[in-house]
């Protein structure tokens, strides 16, 4: 007899009982879709994230001592940044010889007319483009001055905002309408949800003069960077971030996330395993009779070994299949479930499915589940003709 035609047998035997073999196959496919999730966003993550920083544009950013965490938080929360940092800073700093670009920076959050969200406001200076040399104009053009009364509205902002080239801004607070200058290109990054205003014209809205929020800098020698950190550090009042500590701490949160979350999935993985077992048992058990037949004109127990193992892994692999095609299905619903409940979601994609871990999930279950049909088999094998043609009477 050929591998085809227990092959056959197999499938007829498992169409036999074919309610029971698909939920036993969802289940499956259900813990499969939790593990390709899961490694799919740790990598999706990491690679946006290290996207993000890059997009950032600087090396080190300086800020008030303490305003990193307090900030961030307010800044989410739609709150006024209670700390700055003073004019003076930013001359000692453009003067250490290892700065290669340094941009002022001015960031306030100021709720929309009806409530509904805040607007991210940041006040730059013509350094600013030069960080960021991939940002391009859609529409429009930079700044006359700096502090004229004009906005430059990233790509989103400007959707949200539905603004156009030369139409008026206008906010509670402000005095006066500004008018809109420029329209940038889509980024990718947070920039594409900024409203962009001179460093003059927002210092003078909000009430700041000659402070700053923080300090964007790109140094000339990155294998400088660390004796440059504490140059800066010596300076009063400051707080000194490198984007790979922004990056570290990031990334050491979502791997705290990522064992929970695999846990979870390992978790899943061992009740569909168990799943599997107690139904390949409760096949086995109802064709005791048959299986004694097959003993009693000649079949082998090799014979009976192969057949349970082929009907386990095709089981295993229709649920794996099923979880490989339920996890791409939901990619989208699961990113933003995911980018919902991050405290910090990067610009781009924080799913991204590697054919090589889908290939990985899919080889690593299908062998999971043909050592779960093992026992099963084994019971097959070793049943007694006698016995079994009498079991039930």
């Amino acid at each position: 007899m050929t591998f085809g035609f227990y092959l056959r047998w197999a499938i007829q035997n498992l169409r036999n009982h074919s309610i029971r073999n698909l939920l036993t196959a969802v289940g499956i496919g259900v813990a499969v879709a939790i593990l390709i999730c899961i490694l799919g966003f740790y990598r999706g993550y990491r690679s946006s994230l290290q996207e993000s920083i890059q997009m950032m544009g600087f090396h080190v950013l300086v800020t008030a001592k303490g305003c990193p965490y307090e900030a961030a938080t307010l800044i989410l929360r739609g709150g006024q940044i209670p700390m700055y940092i003073d004019e003076q800073i930013y001359q000692k700093v453009a003067a250490h010889p290892n700065v290669e670009f340094i941009t002022r920076l001015f960031l306030q959050t100021v709720p929309s007319d009806d409530g509904t969200r805040f607007n991210f406001f940041m006040g730059v200076e013509d350094t600013f483009l030069k960080m960021k040399p991939w940002l391009s104009f859609q529409r429009g053009g930079w700044f006359s001055s700096p502090e004229a009364d004009e906005v430059i509205l990233g790509f989103n902002a400007a959707s949200l905002l539905e603004k156009d080239l030369d139409d008026t801004f206008e906010l509670g607070r402000f005095p006066r309408p500004l008018r809109v200058v420029g329209i940038l290109d889509r980024s990718g990054s947070q920039d594409d949800g900024t409203i962009f205003l001179p460093l003059g014209l927002a210092q003078k809205l909000f009430d700041k003069r000659n402070k700053l929020t923080g300090l964007g800098i790109r140094v000339k020698d990155l294998g400088e960077l660390d004796r440059f950190v504490e140059d800066i550090y010596d300076l009063p009042s400051v707080q000194v971030i490198a984007t790979a500590q922004i990056q570290g701490t990031l990334l050491r949160l979502v791997e705290s996330t990522r064992s929970v979350m695999l846990s979870i999935g390992i978790c899943a993985a061992l009740i569909a395993a168990v799943a599997l077992i107690n139904t390949v048992l409760m096949s086995v058990f109802e064709r005791t009779r048959e299986f004694g037949v097959i003993r009693a004109v000649g079949g082998e127990t090799r014979h009976l070994f192969l057949i349970v193992c082929l009907e386990t892994a095709l089981v295993t692999l229709v649920g794996s299949l099923l979880g490989s095609i339920l996890a791409l299905s939901l990619q989208q619903g699961a990113e933003r479930l995911v980018q919902a409940m991050l405290p910090f979601s990067p610009a781009g994609s924080v799913l991204q499915f590697s054919p090589i871990d889908l290939g990985a999930i899919l080889l690593v279950s299908v062998t999971v589940g043909v050592c779960c049909g093992l026992y099963p088999a084994f019971r097959a094998s070793r049943m007694r003709p006698v016995v079994s043609m009498r079991y039930g009477e």
